[in-house]
């Protein structure tokens, strides 16, 4: 235990203050596989722990894009309520056990407002640029903002980027800088659509692109890998399937390949967020996390994987 302690103070000196208010969230751990503890692998991941994170805060839930550190200390995530949550993470022996020091803060207009109402609030993907600051998508009122920080104002970004044609629930929901710095985004479009909308943003330019469509499953996240690839995560959801997602490796506008796919018996909800970085040891480390809908029946966690292949 003590091992968890002096990391844990270390994480959180390490962490920078970017959120407003404290918010107090409680975390559990949770496997890889109901009834099968000991299993560590799926497909091309294995895991590296988990977390459900929960808080009678009504401001907490509905993360929809997440953002790490470069050494995996701290994170930064977005709601589709308007909200900033950022953290400390606390890895114990290369897993990930715990989410601390969590705060709290509302996402911006660029006069320093606080987003009011679904329309002007509804933050679906989150990028970090290589300067370290943001960029978030909103759909319904489909546009890009850019973040210097965590709770500061959000000015209007690449404004090359024509989203008029998107439905309003299928906006960008996948945002990544590639090496070099162009940016990636891809849209969840509507069902029945025969590609997702894609475009590679660099030079004051939207290069569009199509991702291949999947009548199940639809781009949720993004998170660029060494090379030139991208992760993307999907997720589906029907009556009959329930809930699944899959993570797809790419090289846009390469055709992408599974890599792996997360249904029951794994641990499993409405996974919209996705961040990757290198461990010290060199390992590429991933979080997933979920969009509980603020539904009590649904549940936010916070998944860690290292990709091996």
């Amino acid at each position: 235990m003590r091992r968890r302690y002096v990391a844990l103070a270390c994480v959180l000196c390490a962490a920078p203050v970017t959120g407003e208010e404290p918010l107090a969230v409680a975390s559990a751990p949770v496997p890889l596989m109901a009834g099968a503890p000991a299993e560590e692998r799926l497909g091309g991941l294995v895991w590296r722990g988990g977390l459900h994170l929960r808080s009678d805060d009504p401001r907490f839930g509905g993360v929809s894009g997440l953002a790490v550190e470069a050494d995996g200390a701290a994170f930064a995530a977005i709601t589709d309520a308007g909200h900033w949550i950022t953290g400390a993470l606390v890895w114990e022996e290369g897993r990930l056990a715990a989410a601390a020091a969590l705060e709290v803060a509302p996402l911006r207009d660029a006069a320093g407002a606080p987003l009011a109402g679904k329309a002007d609030s509804d933050a679906e993907a989150l990028a970090r640029a290589p300067d370290g600051s943001y960029v978030v998508a909103f759909e319904r009122r489909h546009r890009l903002l850019a973040y210097s920080r965590p709770g500061g104002p959000g000015a209007p970004a690449f404004p090359e980027l024509d989203l008029a044609g998107l439905p309003p629930n299928g906006g960008v929901e996948a945002l990544a800088f590639m090496p070099g710095g162009a940016l990636l985004a891809l849209a969840e479009g509507a069902a029945g659509d025969d590609r997702r909308a894609g475009w590679r943003l660099a030079g004051g330019r939207a290069a569009p692109f199509a991702w291949p469509a999947d009548p199940f499953f639809r781009p949720t996240a993004a998170a660029p890998l060494p090379g030139g690839e991208v992760l993307v995560l999907e997720r589906g959801y029907s009556r009959a399937r329930g809930v699944e997602a899959r993570l797809m490796r790419a090289a846009p506008p390469a055709p992408p390949r599974e890599v792996a796919r997360l249904a029951p018996p794994a641990t499993v909800d409405n996974f919209e967020a996705l961040a990757a970085f290198r461990a010290a040891g060199g390992e590429t480390v991933l979080l997933i996390a979920s969009d509980d809908n603020f539904n009590p029946a649904q549940r936010t966690l916070l998944l860690a994987f290292a990709l091996v292949e």
